[in-house]
């Protein structure tokens, strides 16, 4: 799926916040050049350099709303804040 991606990337789940999707440690693959659709899991870069992994729920001009898992809530962030947001297309489960 990414044998031919020049500048996929994977990394490495930190939290909790989106289990039961994804547990602290996972490895999580990224494709940076598939456009996320509502649905989908992504990474969420921020101008200032903090990170997120979250389920898209839709993205307008203004706005980019996700879901997180744990605790269960929705979160936004203001369009002008984020940097880049990248598709998650592949996970290995981390062993516990």
């Amino acid at each position: 799926m990414l044998t031919s991606v020049r500048d996929a990337f994977a990394v490495r789940m930190s939290s909790d916040s989106q289990e039961p999707a994804f547990r602290h440690g996972d490895l999580l693959y990224v494709n940076p050049n598939l456009p996320p659709k509502p649905g989908d899991d992504v990474v969420i870069e921020l101008a200032d350099g903090a990170a997120y992994i979250k389920r898209l729920l839709r993205r307008t001009p203004e706005t980019l709303a996700v879901r997180q898992f744990n605790p269960p809530r929705n979160l936004s962030f203001r369009a002008g804040d984020i940097a880049r947001v990248h598709t998650v297309v592949a996970v290995v489960k981390a062993r516990t």
